[in-house]
């Protein structure tokens, strides 16, 4: 039926009844609204299903919205346009493999988050990160607790790299 005010079971769309709303638009009281932009489909007036190609943004299908910049838990995926929630055990990433920060027991280590630090790092368990041994440190467990020494520094007192014992040692 065309020009029509109003529809009872269809949905009313430029003076037509029509049974699904085109893209860009969502059925509400028998009525076709068009999504607030940036949204390209929608759920609702707040919800959205997809976001504008050009409009510069990214889905967050978690929050049903369109973002220029994806929140710390998720990265920007270029090719989907999406915001993608980091992978665990990253808290926060740059990207799906790059963390920035780790959960908890887990360090982070060359943009990856890891459950023991390599040989020359200790374990920082304050910032979760894998911290390098200070010189002459060669194996640590904390910035002032050395493990072993590099040379001339062959000794250890008290935890400490020394180039000789103190008297009496």
């Amino acid at each position: 039926i065309n020009n029509c005010t109003s529809c009872r079971y269809d949905y009313y769309h430029n003076g037509n009844c029509i049974a699904v709303c085109p893209v860009s638009h969502y059925g509400l009281n028998h009525v076709c609204l068009r999504c607030a932009s940036p949204c390209n489909t929608c759920q609702n007036q707040s919800a959205c299903l997809s976001c504008l190609l050009l409009s510069g943004t990214y889905y967050i299908a978690s929050s049903m919205t369109c973002s220029s910049t994806c929140p710390s838990t998720f990265s920007a995926n270029s090719s989907t346009l999406n915001c993608e929630p980091c992978q665990s055990p990253c808290v926060t990433c740059s990207s799906f493999s790059t963390c920035i920060t780790c959960i908890a027991s887990t360090f982070l280590y060359n943009g990856r988050c890891i459950t023991s630090c390599p040989a020359n790092f200790y374990a920082n368990t304050t910032t979760n990160t894998c911290n390098r041994c200070l010189s002459p440190c060669q194996a640590c467990i904390s910035s002032l607790n050395c493990l072993t020494c590099l040379t001339p520094f062959l000794y250890l007192y008290p935890n400490q790299c020394v180039p000789s014992c103190p008297n009496n040692y």
